[in-house]
């Protein structure tokens, strides 16, 4: 026996809610997702931190180095800080553009909303 045209359009109807229910099943479990990858960006952010111990060691090499030729000891350590520092810049840069994709903004956008002065 034919189904008849109201049972097949009811059928398609139940098909439709179903798949809407799963759509936004999806998208509240890709915005669970979403946040969870924001937190995770934000902690390493917060854990990506040249030491303040380095950063001074740094900063008097500099220093240090402008006023006379340094030690090829000293001059090694100043441009191993140098790279650890540069690293760490670009671990940051990438969290940062990371996180501006994710929240849909430009990294310039996501700056000024965390206070990240360049």
């Amino acid at each position: 026996m034919p189904i008849s045209l109201e049972r097949r359009k009811f059928n398609i109807i139940e098909q439709l809610v179903g798949m809407q229910n799963e759509a936004i099943i999806l998208q509240i479990e890709n915005l669970v997702q979403d946040e969870s990858t924001e937190v995770e960006l934000l902690q390493a952010l917060n854990t990506c931190v040249f030491p303040d111990s380095e950063l001074c060691q740094l900063l008097d090499l500099r220093e240090k180095r402008e006023k006379q030729e340094l030690p090829k000891q000293e001059l090694d350590l100043l441009f191993d800080l140098i790279r650890k520092e540069e690293q760490l810049r670009l671990e940051r840069i990438n969290i940062l553009g990371k996180l501006a994709q994710l929240r849909g903004i430009s990294l310039p956008e996501l700056a000024e909303k965390l206070g990240i002065q360049s």
